[in-house]
């Protein structure tokens, strides 16, 4: 498969995003999150745009939209 996966951290280790990528561009899943470590939102790209619904949600994980 050509699509890999990329996480970046914040300074304290804390997960800050998990996105996929294929031939160098955004494609399929991706997370965003607070230094908190709570989810800030989630949603799908598709060749480097975003595509779909996104879901954000409050630095105390309750759902925005």
């Amino acid at each position: 498969s050509d699509v890999c996966s990329s996480d970046l951290f914040f300074p304290d280790g804390t997960l800050r995003t998990e996105i996929a990528y294929r031939k160098g561009l955004r494609h399929g899943t991706a997370k965003f999150y607070y230094n908190t470590g709570h989810l800030f939102c989630e949603g799908r790209y598709k060749n480097g745009r975003q595509t779909g619904k996104w879901r954000y949600y409050k630095v105390t994980g309750e759902k925005l939209y």
